[in-house]
């Protein structure tokens, strides 16, 4: 396959086509297209992802012009299950410092990095560096 095909597929895939599709529409094989490597899989793969999204948008538009509500349907429930098979990737907990509701000022959350006030153990503090559960020597 050449720089030319390659880039030609990529784009007809984009452009709503599936693999198949697309390779038959330049004259490739599918043989061809698979012995293209794992790195033109991926682009292949966002490519498609790209051109479903396209084909979803232009089938909103017809649906919502036409008023065909069992289309919008689909698409929300096709949407649904696709964003239910991703899988988890991240997660985040994200705090909100709000500002003193007499001053306004906002307060630095003790996360922040600064160093937070510690109660010694027994109303003890040590004396020597120690902890307090050990004995001086």
């Amino acid at each position: 396959m050449t720089r030319d095909q390659r880039k030609q597929l990529l784009e007809y895939v984009s452009s709503g086509l599936d693999v198949e599709a697309a390779a038959v529409q330049i004259g490739l094989s599918m043989r061809e297209v698979r012995k293209a490597g794992v790195k033109y899989a991926q682009q292949l793969d966002e490519a498609y992802g790209t051109g479903s999204a396209r084909l979803r948008g232009r089938l909103l538009k017809a649906a919502l012009t036409t008023d065909d509500l069992k289309v919008i349907q689909n698409l929300l429930e096709q949407r649904a299950i696709t964003e239910a098979d991703k899988p988890l990737e991240r997660i985040e907990r994200i705090i909100i410092n709000p500002p003193c509701w007499k001053c306004h000022a906002v307060q630095p959350l003790p996360s922040a990095g600064l160093p937070t006030a510690r109660k010694p153990i027994n109303d003890q503090a040590p004396s020597n560096g120690k902890s307090n559960g050990e004995a001086k020597a």
